[in-house]
């Protein structure tokens, strides 16, 4: 018999380990990420918010409107990223309740 095994190699952002990720998206595909990074000082971790667009000099390979989240078959590709000149730009913000409340208005 032959076994394989994928080791679970779970991502980072400014060297602290992603516990969990996730999107909210409206029903016109705007939307964004959410992310939870591990801190040990802290039992609830860090949150980040991730806005995309499109970077304006690459060639769009998709339409979608802006901001838009990164769908979960391909953040764990996009998140490394996200330090680096890419076909996307991400804003990254912690956790402002503020701008989940104005996104929910807006959009839902």
């Amino acid at each position: 018999m032959v076994f394989t095994r994928r080791e679970l190699k779970l991502p980072m952002i400014d060297k602290k380990r992603i516990m969990v990720w996730g999107y909210l998206k409206a029903n016109n595909c705007k939307g964004f990420n959410l992310i939870l990074l591990h801190n040990s000082q802290s039992i609830y971790g860090d949150w980040l918010l991730l806005f995309n667009r499109h970077r304006v000099i690459a060639v769009q390979r998709d339409n979608r409107p802006e901001p838009f989240p990164f769908e979960m078959n391909e953040i764990e590709k996009e998140i490394n990223y996200l330090n680096a000149m890419h076909i996307y730009v991400t804003d990254r913000i912690t956790l402002d309740y503020d701008k989940i409340k104005e996104f929910l208005i807006e959009y839902f």
